[in-house]
């Protein structure tokens, strides 16, 4: 549950509407924590302000800074300081945050990717993220930027409305068992080399594969792919 004082949900939380764009939004937000940063002593770092939901991670992954939109939709409403990946109330966001996070701290500067999430009315979203490594700071208590916005309600567009959860049923099955572990595994975040190693194929088959399924499923994206199998997962349909 939300805490007492928590602001109302925003206007993107019931239209998936911004007054910005993403990359208006990114721009914004780094300009704002490079002003904070020296007067971080004297000053609050406010978030609350942004539509996107933010969260601010030291070099440990462990969250320092959170704002409403952020505790909202991925921790249930209760604050995510001092925690990682384990303050995600949907599984797979966990994995994927832990991923991610390690992708950073390997060495990428930024890495910008689409998932689904569920937020906390419980509905199913595809959702953007973009993380970076806040290098210009050199404070290892400032280490990783993420922030993420709401994209579409899972079932919401115009192709997966067109077929009804007994025909995305009836078409998974046609799949054979390694495409279905393919489906369940892109669904909790793996990666395309973890899937690969995971079934016994190579990344090239797995895209491949991928490919053709999209063809079954008449979808463009393989994002599409994984609503359609998180939509059967949360409808009960697949053990």
């Amino acid at each position: 549950m939300e805490e007492a004082g928590e602001s109302l949900p925003t206007n993107w939380e019931q239209t998936l509407s911004y007054s910005t764009t993403f990359e208006e939004t990114k721009t914004e937000l780094l300009k704002a924590i490079s002003e904070w940063y020296p007067k971080r002593a004297t000053e609050t770092l406010d978030l609350d302000g942004f539509e996107a939901c933010i969260a601010v991670k030291n070099y440990d992954w462990n969250i320092v800074f959170e704002n409403a939109a952020f505790r909202r939709m991925f921790t249930g409403g209760l604050p995510a300081l001092g925690r990682g990946a384990d303050a995600f109330t949907y599984r797979k966001a966990s994995g994927i945050s832990a991923s991610t996070d390690q992708l950073l701290r390997d060495g990428a500067s930024m890495v910008e990717f689409e998932h689904v999430n569920s937020d906390y009315l419980g509905r199913v979203c595809t959702v953007r993220t973009h993380k970076c490594r806040l290098q210009e700071l050199s404070d290892p208590n400032f280490f990783i930027l993420g922030f993420s916005r709401p994209i579409a309600l899972l079932g919401t567009t115009e192709k997966e409305q067109e077929k009804s959860l007994n025909e995305l049923f009836s078409i998974f099955q046609k799949l054979d068992e390694t495409d279905q572990k393919i489906c369940r595994l892109d669904a909790q975040g793996d990666t395309t080399k973890d899937i690969a190693a995971s079934v016994g194929l190579t990344s090239r088959s797995i895209e491949i594969r991928r490919k053709k399924m999209m063809e079954l499923f008449d979808v463009q994206r393989p994002m599409e792919l994984v609503r359609i199998t998180i939509r059967l997962e949360e409808h009960g349909l697949l053990s």
